[in-house]
């Protein structure tokens, strides 16, 4: 069995790095999408009422398929979404349209989607190298993941990406996912490899 990690998160000096600077409606809408809750019902009915812009700071921005993000959101160009959930096995999932602006503050002319795959599953092995406040013992990031082999087999219908409920704002996918966006020349994505015992 093979599963990898999408990089979503990335530094600044990435030349196709996004940073989601403003949010309107970031009360619900946004924080339930990054961590697989159910949003639909708390989502604005106009894609104008919710904006990302890329750093202002930084005019080397370009636009690509999938959009890295300092929130951990699947952002993408919405018909290579519309792709992925038609070819592939997403499992439930949601789709939010939403406004991406540029360095400057203006529109781009291409339309980006959230993607929200709801729910998340107890994958993680203790060996997985997990980060955690004092305070609360909550997960805050893994610096080396572990996944349980027999954990993702009991998964029913398994689909092509999954969230690990100890840190549901990390995205596995599953080999024909890669290969699927590979096929496309879908740009940015990059992939790392999980160990799995």
């Amino acid at each position: 069995m093979t599963v990898y990690k999408i990089i979503i998160n990335k530094t600044s000096t990435d030349a196709l790095w996004c940073t989601a600077t403003r949010f309107i409606n970031d009360e619900w809408s946004v924080p339930m999408i990054a961590t697989g809750l159910a949003a639909a019902s708390h989502y604005p009915t106009s894609p104008l009422d919710v904006e990302a812009q890329f750093d202002p700071d930084d005019p080397r921005v370009a636009l690509s398929t999938l959009v890295r993000n300092l929130r951990a959101l699947l952002i993408l160009e919405e018909t290579a979404a519309n792709e992925l959930r038609e070819h592939l096995d997403l499992g439930p999932i949601e789709q939010f349209r939403f406004t991406l602006l540029n360095h400057k503050g203006r529109v781009v002319k291409t339309q980006y989607v959230f993607l929200n795959p709801l729910g998340a599953h107890d994958i993680a092995h203790p060996r997985s190298e997990l980060l955690c406040f004092e305070t609360s013992g909550n997960a805050y990031a893994c610096e080396r993941w572990v996944l349980d082999c027999r954990k993702l087999e009991a998964i029913p219908n398994r689909p092509d990406i999954i969230r690990p409920a100890c840190l549901p704002r990390t995205y596995f996918v599953s080999p024909r996912f890669v290969e699927f966006v590979r096929e496309r020349g879908y740009t940015n994505f990059h992939f790392e490899d999980v160990e799995i015992v």
